[in-house]
Formats: structure tokens, C-alpha cells, sequence
């Protein structure tokens, strides 16, 4: 029996040892990857954004200084030279620009193709611009192409003065080692030594420049880099960057790509996912040797303390499948243990009388609502279960608002069909009715034959109290509007419902006797709604003057004047709820 034990021990102390710990390896695991990840990432999308901008500032400055010199040109053919150098203007700007110290001025239907240049640059340097290139740049501003020696071409078109005048074109040259070498400051700033790979490409996914580990051309075709294929699914390279892993040849490599929008140019950076996770990995393989010690140790202490922990250990274990089953009255109080085993013991005692408890509450609380929810709104519900509101016998006074509403001429219709239809009827009315006044934190305060009642600004102090219930009204009258031709055809009938509201004091609370008692309201105010609803044609909404006064301006009350109502000396002012 001791061996037997012994196994059980065995069987439970090993797979707490092993869940935990491999709990504890996976959790480290995404843990540290996760936060590798997160690292590398921010250190890709910083690299980038260098990059860009870096891009941005050779390119675009050598862009904006090119047409710069198209535009100077555009003003000198409007303006002719006399008897000077017709060019004096433009190279005056030339002298001044930064990015670029010599450009092409080209008007190919002319046969024109003239060197502007700084005097210490060769002008044999400056590249001659190609019809796609001026095809390309007559249509985007702007054309970008490559030329040996590893130089990049851009093309601007020169402003026409015309219509009739002859296309020219303003070509310049740009190293791509100048592009390079900016890379490479990048690189040397935020990943220095890390076998970084960096590429920049045109639209056409042909080399621009390339730095760190990745080797290219200028114009080198690198359309087939697997890293592209992480914005495959975006359409075309984002702006802000994105960042994912993927395979690069016959490894996997964790890269960032972004594209330049000034330009239309796309940039990417990776590296090896071995090298950029390598303290992941790392981490991971301490942690499951770690994990491993854990396991053999616990399996060590189960063999040497199975004798002293078996017993309590099986009593708990009976404990909770009583608690599983619900059977609160078997359970035995704890054995008096004063260790820690004791101690746990009599913590699942007062757990498992504690969980009885909760679920007598639980269900308590389930019958109390499903038996208030019937008459109330959600609100009012919650307020009686988390007992904020009292339900002893007795009543306050309140400012309230009241709703009457009531089928007309319910007994002609009623007499015409078998009464399980009525009661059909009437049910489903009432149905959408109480919905309609819970909806707006109504009280249904009870139901009287074919009429229902109910308040507002009772039990739960509502300051807007008659809005609500004028807002109910309105939704009524819709419900009716919509459902009339299908009552028409499922009950044969015109169901029409006259509505009375008014507000003012009254007694609010709960009357009756303590074996039978109602929450309702007491006073005039319900009185005078009675009366109005009673009066109201069909489909009509009678406001009494006390609504009146404190509603909001958004509903349209018409005065039918003054009415004197049955029981009543004094005539009062009534209004009638236009819906629109």
C-alpha cells in the first residue's frame, strides 16, 4: 500500500513539478522573445527612418537643386541675353546649389545638349538622359534612372513657356557611393557590428545602393529578395514600416521594410534571425535545463515524503470531489493539523463553506431577479438585489412622472374573438410595451385588464423623469404606426391605445402587509393620468400641465386647453404629445 501511495505521490508531485515548469520556460520564453522582438524591431524601424531621411536629404536635395536650374532656364529662354551669355542667369544659380555641381540642359528636337558645370567638376561626368527617362519625367515631374559608373540619373522637365515651344530637360548626376557612404553612417549609428543588411531600390525593385552584409549593383535586379514578400500582403511597401519574420534563401531572417514616398523608392533592413535572437534562444535553453532540474528534484521529493503528505493529501482530494458534487453536508471538519497541511485543510473547509454560501446567494439572486425583472427595468433590479433599495413596508414622497396607456374600445374587440387570442394579443402588446418603457428606465407599475401603468423618478431618483417618460410615449405611438399592418393580418384587429401622462408629487413605496406587498405610487398625479388617458382619442398622448412645466423643449406639446376631469373641482391645462 505504501509503494502504491508512493506512485500516486510520484504521479501528482511530477506533473506539478513539470506543468510549472514547462509553464515557466514557455512563459520566459515568449517573455524574452517578445521583448527581443520588440527590440529588434524598434532598432530596425530607427535604422530606417536614419535611412530615409538620409535618402530623402541626397536625393531630394539633389531633386530640388535640379529644378532649381529648370526653372532658371525656363526664365532665361524668356528672357533672351543681349549680347551676353544667354546661360549667365542659370549658372548663377548653378554656383549657388549644394547637391549637385553640374547638370545637362538637353532639348533633343532641338539637337541642344549643353553642360552647365562648376569649373573644378568634369563635364564629361554629367549623364545624358534617355526618351524613356524624359517620357517618364514629362508624365511624373520627375525620372530616375541609372548610368555607368555606378551613377544615378534624375531628369526634370523645364517649365514650358508655351505650348509651341520645344520640350528641354535638365539632367544631373549623382554618385550612388555618396548614397552608399550615407547607409553606412546609419549602420555605423544604430547597429554597428550586428551583420545588418540594408538595400535600397527604385520601384522597380532595382538597386539603388546596398550597405552593410547585403552586396549590389547600382541597377542590380532585387525584386527576388524574399523580404519583399513581407509586404505582399499590404499591396506596396508602407510608410511607416513593417516589420516581420521570413525566409531569406535557406534561413530565416527577421527584416523591416519601408518605403521613401517622396520618391517611390522602397527600403529594407534584416538580419539573420539566429544572430538577432540569439539571446532568446539562449535564454530558452538555460530555461529548460532549469526546468529539468525542477522535475528531478520534485520527483526526489515525492519518493522521500510520500509517507508524511499522502494522507492529508488523499482527505483533501475527497474534500473537493464532495465540494464538486455539492455535497456541503458530508464534508468533515479538518483533522486539527497545526503544520501547514493543517492549515490548508482548514482553508478548503472554509473555501468549500464559503462556495455553499456563494451559491445560495447566486441562487437567491437568480430567482430575485427573474421574478423582479418581470415588472422593473434592469436598473431597478440591480438596485433591489445589491440591496440599495429597501423593500420593507412604508413610502416617501417623490416627484414623479405617470403613464397610463390603455386599448380603446378593448371591448367591442375583445367580445369578437376567443379569448385565448385575446389574451395572445394582449400579451404581446404588453411584451413590447414594457420593453419600450424599461428601455427608458421605467417602472412598470402594474397591469389593469387591457391597461398598463407606469412611473418614472420612482424607485431611482430620475431628475429628467417626465422627458423619459414623454420619450416613451413617442416610442409607443412608433411601435403602433409600424406594427399596425401586421397585427392587421396576424390578429384581424386595429389595436389604437389612448395615453395619459402627468407629474407631481406622490407617496412611492411599498404597501400591502408583510406576508403580501406592492411597490407603487399614491396620489393626484396618478389620478389625473388616469383621467387623461381615459379621455384620449385613439392613438392620442394627453400631457397634463405638470408635465408640461417641467419637460424639455425638444418635445412639441400643443395646448387643447383647459379640461375639468372626472372627481375633480378645478379644470386643468392639457397638452397634446405631437409624434412626428
Amino acid at each position: 500500500m505504501i509503494r502504491s501511495l508512493r506512485t500516486k505521490v510520484l504521479l501528482v508531485l511530477v506533473p506539478l513539478a513539470v506543468v510549472p515548469a514547462a509553464a515557466a520556460v514557455v512563459w520566459l520564453y515568449d517573455v524574452n522573445r517578445t521583448a527581443v522582438f520588440e527590440s529588434e524591431r524598434l532598432m530596425q524601424v530607427a535604422l530606417l527612418g536614419d535611412v530615409r531621411a538620409r535618402t530623402n536629404d541626397v536625393v531630394g536635395d539633389a531633386l530640388g537643386d535640379a529644378r532649381s536650374l529648370a526653372q532658371a532656364l525656363a526664365e532665361a529662354s524668356k528672357q533672351p541675353a543681349e549680347g551676353g551669355d544667354p546661360l549667365v542667369s542659370v549658372r548663377a544659380v548653378l554656383a549657388t546649389r549644394r547637391a549637385v555641381d553640374a547638370a545637362r540642359f538637353e532639348v533633343p528636337d532641338a539637337n541642344v545638349s549643353t553642360v552647365l558645370n562648376k569649373e573644378e567638376v568634369d563635364p564629361s561626368r554629367v549623364p545624358t538622359s534617355t526618351p524613356e527617362l524624359r517620357t517618364q519625367a514629362d508624365k511624373e515631374g520627375w525620372a530616375f534612372g541609372t548610368a555607368g559608373g555606378g551613377r544615378i540619373v534624375m531628369v526634370v522637365p523645364i517649365p514650358q513657356a508655351s505650348a509651341q515651344a520645344k520640350k528641354g530637360y535638365v539632367t544631373v548626376g549623382l554618385h550612388a557611393n555618396q548614397l552608399r557612404k550615407e547607409i553606412g553612417d546609419s549602420i555605423d549609428r544604430f547597429a554597428p557590428g550586428s551583420e545588418v543588411a540594408v538595400a535600397v531600390t527604385d520601384r522597380s525593385r532595382r538597386a539603388v545602393a546596398c550597405a552593410g552584409s547585403m552586396k549590389c549593383d547600382l541597377g542590380d535586379d532585387l525584386s527576388a529578395l524574399g523580404i519583399w514578400n513581407i509586404a505582399a500582403g499590404a499591396g506596396q511597401v508602407p510608410h511607416a514600416g513593417l516589420a516581420r519574420e521570413f525566409e531569406n534563401g535557406q534561413e530565416k531572417a527577421y527584416g523591416t521594410v519601408a518605403s521613401v514616398p517622396d520618391i517611390q523608392w522602397s527600403l529594407a533592413v534584416w538580419r539573420p534571425s539566429s544572430i538577432a535572437f540569439r539571446t532568446a534562444n539562449d535564454l530558452t535553453r538555460r530555461a529548460t535545463i532549469a526546468a529539468a532540474v525542477l522535475i528531478a528534484l520534485a520527483t526526489i521529493a515525492g519518493a522521500l515524503f510520500s509517507n508524511v503528505i499522502v494522507r492529508p493529501i488523499l482527505r483533501l482530494v475527497d474534500v473537493v470531489k464532495l465540494v464538486g458534487k455539492r455535497q456541503w453536508r458530508e464534508i468533515k471538519a479538518s483533522t486539527g493539523r497545526s503544520d501547514e497541511l493543517g492549515r490548508l485543510e482548514g482553508s478548503i473547509d472554509e473555501m468549500a463553506k464559503n462556495i455553499e454560501q456563494s451559491e445560495l446567494e447566486i441562487e437567491r439572486q437568480t430567482r430575485l431577479r427573474g421574478d423582479l425583472s418581470r415588472f422593473m427595468s434592469k436598473e431597478l433590479v440591480d438596485a433591489i438585489v445589491r440591496g440599495e433599495h429597501n423593500l420593507s413596508l412604508g413610502g416617501e414622497r417623490r416627484t414623479i412622472t405617470v403613464l397610463f396607456a390603455d386599448v380603446v374600445a378593448f371591448t367591442p374587440l375583445s367580445e369578437k374573438r376567443p379569448p385565448e387570442q385575446v389574451v395572445a394579443m394582449l400579451n404581446e402588446l404588453f411584451t413590447v410595451l414594457s420593453e419600450v418603457v424599461f428601455r427608458h428606465g421605467g417602472t412598470v407599475d402594474k397591469f389593469i385588464g387591457d391597461c398598463i401603468m407606469a412611473v418614472w423618478g420612482a424607485p431611482i431618483h430620475q431628475p429628467d423623469h417626465a422627458d423619459r417618460a414623454l420619450a416613451a410615449a413617442e416610442d409607443i405611438m412608433h411601435f403602433l404606426e409600424v406594427a399596425a399592418a401586421e397585427w392587421r393580418k396576424k390578429y384581424d384587429a386595429e389595436v389604437r391605445l389612448g395615453i395619459g401622462v402627468n407629474s407631481g408629487e406622490a407617496i412611492v413605496g411599498n404597501i400591502g402587509s408583510d406576508k403580501r406587498m406592492e411597490y407603487t405610487v399614491i396620489g393626484d398625479v396618478v389620478n389625473i393620468a388616469a383621467r387623461l388617458e381615459a379621455m384620449a382619442a385613439p392613438n392620442q398622448v394627453l400631457v397634463a400641465e405638470g408635465t408640461q412645466a417641467i419637460a424639455s423643449d425638444r418635445f412639441e406639446l400643443v395646448s387643447v386647453g383647459e379640461k375639468t376631469l372626472t372627481g375633480r373641482a378645478a379644470a386643468i391645462g392639457v397638452f397634446e404629445l405631437v409624434t412626428s
